[in-house]
């Protein structure tokens, strides 16, 4: 993926993404390689090293997750994914105004 996407997927501007990217590959996380397609393009990607620690950490959390998961019916599955379908639609339809807030 780009350093544009991510910012793009993240909301934030490139240059955040990219202040962020230099500090994930000072600390082996990440690494810029070109598009074999297309020279031109930078694409991120996630070292072993990441894979591995963030492993340790999501993995745990993962598997107990599906363990409560494999206890619900599927019509409190059904609820549980409403929930959150609504509550994304919240989300977006407040982003726009919360950018905008001036708090200073």
């Amino acid at each position: 993926m780009t350093a544009g996407r991510l910012a793009e997927l993240a909301g934030l501007t490139t240059a955040a993404v990219t202040s962020v990217l230099d500090r994930l590959e000072r600390a082996g996380y990440a690494r810029r390689v070109r598009d074999q397609e297309d020279r031109r393009q930078v694409i991120v990607e996630v070292t072993p090293l990441l894979e591995e620690r963030a492993g340790s950490i999501w993995a745990p959390l993962g598997e107990e997750a599906m363990a409560q998961l494999a206890r619900m019916t599927i019509d409190e599955i059904k609820g549980l994914i409403e929930y959150f379908r609504v509550g994304v639609e919240l989300n977006e339809r407040h982003v726009e105004r919360v950018r905008n807030l001036n708090l200073e």
